[in-house]
């Protein structure tokens, strides 16, 4: 196609555009949309969607609320496709949740995982590398599987739900962390709604075998 057809083909469609809006007037959109849920997350970053995911896999109705367009945090929108260590001194550390779904991931993108059977020399090799486009669409598939209603683009106020130390947020900061705290936090939301109490009245011998029976390693615990 030559410059001037193309210019003369961006014309018109500008022009039919111009003649029939797509933009919906706001006045004609509905304000509220009442929704029932026992459970609302809001953020689907690393360790939001996986507390959704697990809320919901607990019995809970669960909403998640997240601004942009796809979940997944620091690990998807953010570029860190290696969400650090879930083993150390050769054996797992982290599991559950998270980790089935990063597991996932390099299956169906065809990649191998590292020997976590042999402690490597240098504890970056033995992250794992994930496609974060694939991780995003396969954290979508198993929220909407567990019955989590998603809203997109919509975000209310909220501050940060964990706060530490510099030290302790060495450790936190990782998405396997992340991942792992979310759970832990999803799996409480959803029993505290269940008892109609509040999280922090939660005994932990509760929550502990539901993360133990969703795959995750609860410390102390065999």
């Amino acid at each position: 196609m030559r410059r001037r057809d193309l210019l003369k083909m961006a014309s018109a469609t500008a022009g039919a555009l111009a003649m029939h809006p797509l933009v919906t007037r706001a006045d004609s959109v509905p304000g509220d949309v009442p929704q029932e849920a026992d459970v609302v997350v809001v953020g689907g970053g690393t360790a939001g969607t996986i507390a959704a995911i697990q809320a919901a896999r607990t019995g809970a109705k669960t909403v998640l609320i997240e601004h942009g367009s796809q979940l997944g945090g620091t690990t998807t929108v953010g570029g860190v496709a290696f969400p650090r260590l879930f083993h150390a001194w050769g054996k797992q550390i982290i599991s559950g949740v998270g980790w089935e779904l990063v597991k996932r991931t390099v299956t169906m993108d065809g990649g191998t995982l590292p020997d976590f059977s042999r402690p490597a020399p240098r504890h970056w090799q033995h992250q794992v590398l994930i496609n974060p486009f694939l991780y995003a669409l396969l954290a979508e598939e198993a929220c909407l599987a567990a019955g989590v209603t998603i809203h997109y683009y919509e975000f209310p106020l909220a501050g940060r739900s964990v706060s530490s130390d510099r030290l302790a947020n060495s450790g936190l900061r990782v998405q396997a962390t992340c991942m792992a705290m979310g759970q832990a936090a999803g799996a409480t939301a959803a029993l505290a709604a269940q008892r109609e109490t509040t999280s922090l009245d939660v005994p932990f011998d509760e929550i502990s075998p539901v993360l133990r029976d969703h795959g995750a390693i609860v410390p102390g615990h065999s």
